[in-house]
């Protein structure tokens, strides 16, 4: 079950590093649409979680891509949201002071552990 304990420990950083940001978001505030709030919750947080349940499990192959799908999912939306399009969640559009600072400089780790967790 050594795939299941590396998908925890992925699933473990990713939940940290997405809780540290969404809490940035909080309170710079970077507020997000509705769309982008739905697929924060089910695929960004909520896949990793059901993934990590099915690595457990007989169905770890499931689970795997799962949690593969749902990294790299997540990995492409900070990609596109915080590089890419110009919007108020754009790195350039905040302010480098407090929780902005915290905000820009998660921004290049974040993808960093996505690409760890695309590893797997």
């Amino acid at each position: 079950m050594k795939i299941a304990q590396y998908g925890t420990m992925v699933a473990v950083m990713h939940a940290i590093a997405n809780g540290l940001h969404g809490l940035a978001h909080i309170e710079i505030p970077v507020s997000l649409s509705l769309l982008q709030s739905l697929f924060v919750g089910v695929v960004i947080a909520l896949a990793p979680i059901i993934a990590v349940v099915l690595l457990w499990t007989h169905f770890y192959r499931i689970g795997s891509w799962l949690l593969l799908s749902s990294i790299a999912g997540s990995l492409l939306f900070a990609i596109y949201n915080h590089h890419i399009v110009m919007s108020p969640d754009h790195v350039s559009q905040v302010s480098f002071e407090g929780w902005g600072l915290l905000f820009a400089r998660h921004s290049l780790p974040y993808i960093n552990c996505g690409w760890i967790g695309m590893l797997d």
